[in-house]
């Protein structure tokens, strides 16, 4: 059985180093890093007075409600295709 190395990636989110062991592809890593930066300075810089770790969980809370929306959209997408491919299918399956 193969091992995968993990290696420390050092990234900074809201001015503070965090050091990751990972398996996984570090640029994912960094671009992971560099949202969750993006969005915290977001927050941060709208509401200085929140703690760093408030900024944190409304960051969190944010980026997840955008992913469930872009996967919900996606699903949503995806069934108006399958359900045009099969329309497309039946009109073919009756010219023949």
């Amino acid at each position: 059985m193969e091992h995968q190395q993990s290696e420390s990636i050092i990234v900074k989110i809201f001015g503070k180093d965090y050091s990751f062991k990972a398996t996984g592809n570090e640029d994912n890593i960094r671009q992971a890093a560099s949202q969750v930066d993006q969005k915290m300075r977001e927050i941060g810089g709208k509401s200085p007075n929140l703690s760093t770790s408030d900024v944190a969980i409304l960051a969190a809370m944010y980026i997840f409600d955008e992913y469930s929306s872009s996967t919900v959209g996606e699903s949503s997408f995806k069934g108006r295709i399958e359900s045009r491919i099969e329309s497309l299918i039946e009109r073919i399956d009756q010219a023949v």
